[in-house]
């Protein structure tokens, strides 16, 4: 989670909307906004086209959605990129299947206060002033678990995270929760230096040195975000968790970041099938006639040999309808043989 921008002094954040029961004691933000060509994903788009962009980023979004929603021990909400986006974005989560609490974010181009305000925002708890819902097309149907969320604490850590992460799973949010309950700082850390999510404990994001993690001496847009990250955290004494307490993971910025995750899950895929390979081979000695013939398929689908991440196969497409082999553009890859 790069920026194209400087850094905070972020505004007090105002009281957020509550239209979804809360589940587990870490609030989690998922920063998105909508997938309209021209708009989102634009350096993606330089490679892939404008509608193509717009449409991974659509399918990769929702994606992270359903993987957050699908995690106990968080509580989603989104943060769109534009207020007048929010009523918008409400209506495409539920049309996903995917609805959840939507906030705009903090209208600055200054990243680091945006990130500081939506974790501020989460970490004020569930609700508004008397219970009511608000913004996002929010209706009567709403206001039952709204007031329920009102009457809950607020929660104890809140994490924001991207959702143009294709690996975003449920298991790598509760390991950002779990690493929370016993330390102040928990980094996600992508590939190319940037992360894809940050942490806070409630008590340390309170601090007033906890500003320093979303400041000027972050060098945003850079390869040096997550590691001045962790040591503004450390500076400001608070504690960080391990480096390898939650997964690398990438976000797709560019045709080259799809072409490189395009070929990390190929090269998993192949190894999934190699370690399936004794199994298939004990089961065609064990096994004979149709039920063998079927048995093998079974075991790889089991073993993870045949499930390929969901948006590989969209990713293939748009590479291949972008790039042959090596281009003059430098992207080495060849779909497929990856």
């Amino acid at each position: 989670m790069q920026s194209r921008a400087s850094s905070p002094g972020a505004a007090a954040p105002q009281a957020r909307p509550a239209d979804a029961p809360q589940r587990g004691r870490t609030a989690l933000v998922l920063v998105a906004r909508l997938p309209v060509p021209g708009k989102a994903k634009t350096r993606l788009a330089a490679g892939v086209g404008a509608e193509s962009a717009a449409d991974f980023y659509r399918q990769c979004a929702e994606h992270a959605f359903r993987q957050a929603l699908s995690c106990p021990d968080v509580s989603p909400e989104v943060h769109c990129s534009e207020a007048a986006e929010a009523a918008a974005v409400a209506a495409w989560l539920r049309s996903a299947g995917c609805a959840m609490p939507v906030a705009p974010q903090l209208e600055t181009p200054d990243f680091g206060a945006r990130l500081l305000h939506a974790l501020r925002l989460a970490a004020a708890g569930p609700g508004l002033p008397g219970g009511a819902a608000t913004g996002c097309g929010a209706d009567a149907s709403a206001a039952a678990p709204a007031a329920a969320a009102a009457s809950e604490a607020p929660p104890r850590a809140v994490v924001v995270a991207a959702t143009d992460v294709p690996g975003l799973s449920p298991a790598a949010l509760s390991a950002a929760a779990a690493a929370l309950m016993t330390h102040d700082v928990v980094v996600g850390p992508a590939p190319d230096g940037g992360y894809y999510l940050i942490g806070l404990t409630a008590a340390a994001l309170a601090r007033p040195e906890a500003a320093a993690l979303f400041g000027a001496g972050i060098p945003w847009s850079t390869a040096g975000v997550a590691a001045a990250t962790r040591a503004a955290a450390a500076a400001a004494g608070l504690s960080v968790a391990p480096a390898g307490a939650l997964p690398a993971l990438r976000d797709i910025d560019t045709a080259q970041d799809l072409a490189d995750w395009a070929r990390e899950q190929e090269r998993a895929q192949d190894r999934r099938r190699a370690e399936a390979k004794p199994a298939l081979a004990g089961a065609g000695r064990r096994r004979c006639g149709r039920a063998a013939r079927r048995r093998p398929l079974v075991l790889l689908r089991r073993a993870g040999g045949g499930a390929a991440h969901p948006l590989l196969p969209l990713a293939r497409r748009l590479l291949e309808s972008t790039f042959t082999g090596a281009d003059a553009c430098g992207f080495a890859l060849a779909v497929g043989a990856v």
